[in-house]
């Protein structure tokens, strides 16, 4: 499997589709209008050809703008619906949830095969987190109070 970190390229929705062609090897065409099916294919040539299933994976996808979201949905129906050309892993805090329910996006929402969310970290997780982050940091002191580490678990939801 292939990795390819495509961060800071999907600007707008043109964006992905230029991130998509460029992490497959292609050399992104400039108008929107021919970036598209060029996406497209390369999607369906990597399914084809080397037998494949492309994934994008789009951390911080609360921040991605309905027409992102809308390029995304186009992209996984590039086949009339008959199977998605690629696997999609939207991953994003917990308002994406409510994002993708909106009527705009409702054709998206519908291609969620499986959604998970995470519960919040216990107040012992939250300490274990913060003694752990510090210490690879370099630090093997105690660096936060017991009122900092319960100030960040009740901002965290964790307590």
């Amino acid at each position: 499997m292939d990795v390819k970190d495509t961060s800071g390229e999907a600007g707008d929705n043109r964006g992905i589709h230029h991130a998509v062609v460029t992490a497959l090897g292609g050399v992104p065409r400039f108008h929107h209008a021919t970036l598209i099916p060029q996406a497209a294919g390369h999607l369906a040539a990597e399914l084809a050809g080397r037998g494949r299933l492309p994934v994008l994976l789009i951390d911080e996808a609360h921040l991605l703008s309905h027409d992102q979201l809308e390029a995304i949905r186009m992209l996984t129906s590039a086949q009339l619906d008959s199977a998605s050309p690629l696997a999609v892993l939207l991953i994003g805090q917990p308002h994406l949830r409510a994002s993708m329910k909106l009527g705009v996006l409702a054709a998206l929402d519908q291609r969620i095969g499986v959604r998970y969310a995470m519960a919040p970290m216990t107040p012992g997780e939250t300490s274990e987190y913060l003694r752990h982050h510090t210490k690879l940091a370099g630090r093997a002191d105690t660096l936060f109070s017991d009122v900092i580490r319960g100030s960040v678990e009740a901002v965290g939801c964790g307590g």
